[in-house]
């Protein structure tokens, strides 16, 4: 056993498996299928930019921003107890504090930016609030099918107090994932006529602010259970986590069906 898990599990914490290997063929070939999804991405965004250039800069630039999320969040995660990624024969993107992240999770966290701007353009268009539940179920199952792959594939780990799980993929973690896409999505709608000008630029870093502000607001209670050697306060903390995300996409939901903020008239040319 690896000392740093010796010390860990010895005041009752959680530990990563820290030698864990990851594995090369898994890992080369998600490498390669987010890259080309990306590229696909990129090539469309610079298609729609050329028509409708309001529309679709700021998608460009969150996207851009996208890369912040991994590198700056997810060892944040890592140090949480949500999930490790074995470093051991790792394709590394870059490492901080003391955790590497894997060059798959820069294009996965592109790639899912750019879905969050894609679905704030159709919910500004169309403003129905079962478009947001669909949005939301959708999220939750394609993040599941992803995931489950990934888990079973040995590219990562998720080892805290995570109570109960659906299939391999913490219960909360996977209702959290599927508000990351509506919940962001509507406070892009918000800041959307505020950020003009000069101001685009503020589209860079939005995409790391409200993800880290969703993901660490609505999903507190399970944060305070997974590093914690109580396991009887984790089931009541992951019930509170997935009430709040209920909660919130059902206020979105509403919001939208109300009316939102004011439609921009560039989104109606998307």
């Amino acid at each position: 056993m690896d000392t740093r898990s010796a010390v860990l599990q010895g005041e009752g914490i959680p530990a990563p498996p820290y030698d864990a290997v990851m594995p090369a063929l898994p890992q080369m070939v998600l490498n390669l299928a987010m890259l080309l999804l990306l590229l696909a991405a990129v090539a469309f965004l610079l298609i729609r930019w050329r028509r409708a250039r309001e529309t679709w800069l700021p998608g460009i630039l969150v996207m851009l921003g996208s890369f912040l999320i991994p590198l700056v969040w997810d060892p944040v995660l890592c140090h949480l107890g949500l999930l490790y990624y074995p470093e051991q024969g790792q394709l590394s993107a870059g490492e901080l504090m003391d955790r590497k992240i894997p060059t798959f999770m820069l294009f996965g966290w592109g790639l899912w930016l750019v879905g969050i701007y894609l679905t704030m353009l159709y919910l500004e268009r169309y403003r129905k609030a079962s478009l947001v539940w669909i949005c939301f179920v959708g999220a939750l199952f394609f993040d599941l099918i992803l995931e489950e792959i990934c888990l079973h594939a040995g590219l990562y780990h998720y080892y805290g107090n995570h109570g109960p799980r659906f299939i391999s993929l913490p219960l909360w973690w996977l209702f959290m994932n599927g508000a990351l896409l509506v919940v962001p999505a509507y406070g892009m709608m918000l800041v959307r006529p505020h950020f003009q000008g000069l101001r685009k630029i503020l589209w860079v870093p939005f995409g790391l602010v409200i993800v880290v502000v969703v993901s660490s607001g609505l999903a507190f209670p399970s944060w305070v259970a997974i590093n914690s050697p109580d396991k009887g306060i984790t089931l009541p903390c992951v019930l509170c986590t997935i009430a709040l995300v209920l909660l919130a996409v059902d206020w979105v939901a509403k919001e939208i069906s109300a009316g939102g903020p004011p439609m921009q008239d560039v989104a109606t040319k998307c």
